[in-house]
């Protein structure tokens, strides 16, 4: 339905620009995120200068689920730029830079994360895990330590893992 309300829109661009958006969740929702990243795409192209963080945020998980990293690291990058309190992004960051293997530049993002949310059990742990790739096997298991305190899921195995 979204897609006839589109075409018949097509002349008014405008006026579809939230049928785009809807669609774009739509598809995200359904598992065909280069699908939803094209309408996401197309909407930014109708709508213009976006400053909403979150719009950023949304079209980076349908890169990152669609594999397509480096827009993803850029879309994450603008929607830091465009709410830089909120921790969530450089948790997503840290763990899409952990994905790609840029391990410092994760650390960097988690360490912002971990200013802005000290009780966030998820920044510890993804930190544990970055040190680890990079061989640091004392701060991974300080990390995993209090991931574990704060209560992560998943830290008493990784850092079993880590003895």
């Amino acid at each position: 339905m979204l897609d006839s309300v589109v075409g018949m829109l097509g002349s008014f661009p405008k006026q579809a620009a939230p049928y785009i958006l809807t669609r774009a969740l739509v598809k995200s929702n359904a598992g065909r995120y280069r699908d939803a990243v094209q309408d996401y795409v197309e909407y930014e192209s109708i709508v213009g200068n976006i400053q909403n963080a979150e719009f950023f945020y949304l079209r980076e998980q349908a890169e990152l689920n669609g594999k397509m990293y480096q827009q993803a690291l850029n879309d994450i990058e603008t929607a830091i730029y465009l709410a830089p309190e909120n921790p969530l992004y450089y948790i997503e960051k840290g763990m899409l830079c952990y994905r790609v293997k840029m391990y410092d530049e994760g650390i960097r993002a988690l360490d912002k994360a971990g200013e802005l949310a000290p009780s966030s059990p998820d920044v510890y742990y993804l930190l544990g895990r970055l040190y680890v790739q990079k061989g640091d096997k004392a701060t991974a298991k300080e990390n995993f330590g209090k991931a574990l305190s704060l209560g992560h899921p998943y830290a008493e195995k990784q850092l079993k893992t880590v003895e």
